[in-house]
């Protein structure tokens, strides 16, 4: 069947989550976003609800590119699965890796998106802010129990870019420990440890060239107030 047929009979949700994975995997994202809506439009369950959520927001946001509503989808994912790590760790990436970049003709992130809320946002679009909601995001998923070295990179990208750079290299380093054999995560900690000395050896050198070319003030001694005593013939 095609979304938005009518059935004799109505579809389980169980085959409509079958449907979308096999029109994603068959190159339909777009079809699968509709059989994703369409399990948003009969279902009840907050878990099954959040579950769609998600998986539409994955597909908007990765297949289709419509970021705003991959967004939302997200939002909505974790209102009906507050305690769902995985789903704030990628709404996270989202705003991280897309949103803060400006990536696509998007409009600027406003606390109200990730509320749910539908209004036209017209503040300025700011970078700083969206990785510091991007940063909350990872530390949720962290704190509800999503420990993997992919969150703990996503974070320390996050806290790089906000000049955070001891933060970032201890995130860097957990990944490391969490995965010992990923390339992203050992490259990652590199880079940055490469990035944090040449930093401290910069700082270095420009307080010692400061020490350098500061000149060095003498003293001028005072005349003494006491008359010299002739010396004896």
């Amino acid at each position: 069947p095609c979304p938005g047929q009518r059935s004799p009979t109505p579809i389980s949700v169980p085959e409509l989550f079958r449907l979308a994975t096999t029109a994603l995997e068959a190159g339909h994202p777009a079809r699968a976003e509709e059989w994703f809506g369409q399990i948003l439009g009969s279902a009840v369950d907050p878990v099954v609800m959040g579950t769609a959520h998600y998986h539409r927001a994955v597909v908007r946001h990765s297949h289709l590119h419509l970021y705003h509503a991959a967004l939302q989808d997200f939002s909505q994912a974790v209102k009906r699965r507050p305690f769902w790590g995985l789903a704030y760790h990628h709404r996270g990436d989202l705003l991280q890796y897309v949103l803060a970049e400006g990536e696509g003709s998007v409009r600027p992130v406003d606390a109200w998106v990730l509320q749910g809320r539908e209004e036209e946002v017209d503040r300025q679009f700011d970078r700083l802010a969206t990785l510091r909601l991007a940063l909350k995001d990872y530390d949720r998923a962290i704190e509800f129990g999503k420990k993997d070295a992919a969150v703990y990179v996503s974070r320390g990208d996050a806290l790089r870019k906000l000049d955070r750079l001891d933060d970032a290299l201890s995130d860097f380093d957990d990944a490391v420990k969490a995965d010992p054999t990923s390339e992203l995560a050992s490259t990652r900690q590199s880079a940055l440890l490469e990035l944090v000395e040449m930093s401290k050896s910069s700082q270095m050198e420009a307080a010692l060239l400061q020490v350098r070319n500061t000149p060095i003030k003498v003293p001028r001694r005072k005349p003494s107030r006491h008359k010299q005593i002739p010396a004896s013939p």
